[in-house]
């Protein structure tokens, strides 16, 4: 049975080295530059300090509690929330166009543009329901 002579220490660190610029040598790809970027004119919905309004006429037993609580957890992870995009690697989407002016569901929503969400009401038809 023949056996190999152990290979030299440079050439074993040259190895290394090799292996070790491969691994650090990542694909940086940014994301493509837009090629057009056009906004809406209504902007973002303002939204102020939510209250919550339901109608649950607070009897013992029910479980209008568990909803103003279950409002509670979730208005505080809307307004905590971190929400980072990730970038993926993919053509750029064709979306439709941007309504004009002229249409009617933009003109409805201008009109309501300016108003601020103030509230959240909840209308839950059995209140003893599990």
């Amino acid at each position: 049975m023949r056996f190999r002579k152990p290979l030299p220490s440079t050439l074993l660190g040259l190895l290394a080295a090799v292996v070790v610029d491969i691994s650090l040598a990542v694909k940086v790809n940014p994301l493509p530059a837009p090629r057009e970027i056009s906004w809406g004119t209504t902007g973002p919905k303002c939204v102020e300090h939510l209250s919550y309004r339901a109608e649950s006429n607070h009897r013992p037993g029910n479980n209008s509690e568990l909803v103003a609580n279950a409002w509670k957890r979730a208005y505080d992870a809307i307004t905590t929330l971190r929400w980072v995009p990730q970038a993926i690697e993919a053509p750029i989407r064709k979306y439709e166009p941007f309504p004009t002016s002229g249409s009617s569901n933009n003109i409805r929503r201008d009109a309501t543009a300016s108003c601020c969400l103030t509230t959240v009401n909840v209308q839950v038809s059995d209140w003893s329901a599990d």
